[in-house]
């Protein structure tokens, strides 16, 4: 690829291959940033959310294809999540590993491409003047630069499509940071789509292709929530990001469900600041009021923008409800200029526990199990002294059952009666009666809930919040046993 960019000269591809040895050399101290939330210092789907890109489908040929939407993108908002530094990061870690990867995978599929390249779409639809900044012209000299250097030969084509009349101007200036090589596969389509489309499906083929370019595959819209899905914390239920440009006060709303957890992060380079309050609508309950500023000197170039998470599940922000998140500012109401923050409003659904006082309450499940002539006594099967003896057991929260899912040793059923005892003494040794009849245990595979038991109380678990995992038993999963998992502290 090398020596195809610099046309065979043995001076000149020496002279590129050194040039690109030292332009590898930091990012290659973190390993081209194989984890694309610390290259940016934010989540992938935060960034994505105000740069749509995207890989989707292949070429006829197997390429990849890779589509960008600088026309949306919001400039302001991205100043405000990651740095110019994080972007370049999160351009390493797209080159060096999602473009590498997805090359090696189409490499072993039909129809076998032998060349390491892709297909570029720019869709330059609502791009406006005013986005050509300068700190966006860096930007793309920047990534122009590295793939330049470190992944020569890789653009199969590049298609420029809703490009505005403003934008000849702007690819005179970007054409001369590439070679001419590079700048001889790109082609430019203004905001005709019958034109563009038919050239897409010259290069790709109609299921390939996103239905909102002519192909009838995923939307781009769709795809990018999958892909973002991907980057989503364990238990997320949605994510709302709102931009907010504050001269005076501005404000959104917040719906949330029965069970939802709502947790909002703030993210400014606001040396000034805004006051941030969130307010219960049902009642006008204040639930947070505090000065949010960034912590920095206001370098762009080399600082981090300020991330401050303003709610979280220690303030119990809980559903139902319509909640109201509001901005002041703190300037002077004559004050011409405003104050740019992204709130990033995370909703978790979270674990339904319920405590109960009697074990009693869990003997409607009887009526399940004596619809097959059988009867599983809770309260009979675990003696919780023996196996609590003077602990308190509490589970407040998805992560306090993680340990459930994790090293569960495997064990051994006699029968009729068990003992359970784990080599690390994470478990207290119990007894409990196995069913003979496979029927019994209809209750703990049903959609009844499991039941965590401690002493007289018992916590009430949905089923599913807890994965169907293979937790083996002999020849039963542990759910089998009976329709109680014992558990201690540690």
């Amino acid at each position: 690829r090398w020596l195809r960019a610099r046309k065979y000269s043995l001076v000149d591809v020496i002279q590129m291959v050194e040039e690109a040895v030292e332009m590898r050399e930091e990012p290659g101290k973190h390993e081209f940033f194989p984890n694309p939330h610390k290259a940016l210092g934010c989540s992938p789907s935060l960034y994505v959310g105000q740069y749509p890109q995207l890989y989707t489908g292949h070429s006829k040929e197997g390429y990849p294809i890779f589509i960008s939407k600088p026309g949306v993108l919001n400039v302001r908002a991205l100043e405000c999540i990651t740095s110019l530094q994080g972007i370049i990061n999160f351009h390493w870690n797209a080159m060096s590993h999602v473009l590498a990867s997805r090359n090696r995978l189409q490499a072993t599929l039909p129809p076998y491409p032998k060349r390491f390249e892709c297909i570029c779409v720019l869709d330059l639809a609502k791009l406006s003047a005013s986005q050509i900044t300068k700190r966006a012209l860096n930007i793309i000299k920047i990534q122009t630069e590295i793939d330049s250097l470190c992944f020569p030969e890789t653009l199969n084509r590049m298609l420029v499509i809703n490009a505005p009349g403003f934008f000849s101007l702007t690819w005179k200036l970007i054409k001369g940071w590439v070679d001419q090589r590079t700048a001889s596969k790109v082609e430019i389509f203004g905001c005709n789509p019958k034109k563009y489309q038919a050239r897409l499906l010259e290069l790709v083929n109609p299921q390939d292709l996103p239905s909102d370019y002519g192909g009838v595959g995923k939307s781009t819209k769709d795809e990018i929530d999958l892909q973002l899905s991907s980057y989503a914390e364990k238990g997320l239920k949605s994510q709302k990001v709102e931009y907010m440009d504050v001269r005076s006060k501005c404000m959104f709303t917040l719906n949330l469900g029965e069970k939802d957890l709502l947790t909002i992060k703030i993210h400014t380079r606001s040396l000034t600041g805004a006051k941030f309050s969130v307010v219960k609508q049902s009642c006008g309950t204040i639930l947070f009021d505090k000065l949010i500023k960034h912590h920095g000197e206001g370098n762009e170039e080399e600082e981090d923008p300020t991330c401050i998470q303003i709610l979280d599940s220690n303030n119990n922000i809980k559903g139902p409800g319509i909640f109201e998140v509001h901005a002041c500012s703190i300037s002077s109401s004559y004050s011409f200029s405003s104050e740019q923050f992204v709130a990033e409003c995370l909703i978790m659904e979270v674990p339904v526990l319920k405590c109960v006082e009697e074990i009693s309450h869990v003997k409607s499940h009887e009526e399940h199990t004596n619809h097959h002539n059988e009867s599983i006594d809770t309260s009979k099967e675990v003696t919780t002294e023996s196996v609590f003896p003077n602990d308190e057991m509490l589970i407040s929260s998805y992560k306090d059952l993680s340990f459930l899912m994790e090293d569960v040793p495997l064990i051994d059923i006699p029968s009729p009666v068990v003992e359970v005892r784990s080599h690390d003494n994470l478990f207290t040794s119990f007894k409990t009666k196995k069913s003979t009849t496979p029927k019994a245990n209809s209750v703990a595979n049903s959609t009844e809930n499991q039941v965590f038991v401690k002493q007289k109380l018992a916590y009430v678990i949905e089923p599913d919040i807890i994965p169907k995992t293979n937790w083996l038993c002999g020849n039963s999963k542990l759910s089998d046993i009976a329709s109680v998992f014992t558990c201690m502290k540690g």
